[in-house]
């Protein structure tokens, strides 16, 4: 393991060396890549140590890196905002109706956002847009849940 460790420390040194001597070659103001007429390494697949490759990053249910690709009509937007503040006020009913306290995060999941969308909205819904519906919807209740609720001081 160290003696692969070693190699892949060695050939990097070597290609990084390379990279410098080949730059210096290349005319001011040139990139390399342009220079010699190659694409760039950028798409070369890196290269780990036996054991150390880094694990993928793993995303909470709901969340994206980057926004959709696509825009939602504008009356889904709304109904899907205005159905999460409902959802929320009904929760808020229900717990007091019981004597029970407003306390901590939203209880609400993505699982129960995407049945509201699903009776709510028209039947026609794309994967896609039921996704991001339920999930304008879970952030709609969580805002109204989050005007209300009081933190919850136990650990």
């Amino acid at each position: 393991m160290v003696a692969a460790a070693v190699a892949v420390v060695a050939a990097d040194k070597a290609h990084s060396e390379g990279a410098q001597s080949s730059d210096a070659r290349a005319p001011a103001g040139q990139d390399r890549a342009v220079a010699e007429g190659t694409q760039p390494d950028a798409k070369r697949p890196a290269i780990f140590a036996e054991g150390t490759n880094p694990s993928p990053k793993v995303q909470a249910e709901g969340t994206s890196p980057e926004a959709p690709a696509f825009r939602l009509p504008a009356d889904l937007v709304a109904r899907a905002t205005s159905l999460g503040e409902v959802w929320s006020q009904e929760y808020v009913r229900d717990l007091r109706a019981q004597a029970r306290d407003i306390v901590g995060g939203w209880p609400g999941t993505l699982r129960e956002a995407r049945r509201r969308v699903l009776a709510a909205m028209p039947r026609n819904l794309e994967p896609t847009h039921l996704e991001e519906l339920a999930r304008i919807t879970n952030l709609a209740a969580r805002r109204g849940w989050e005007s209300v609720s009081e933190p919850d001081l136990e650990p």
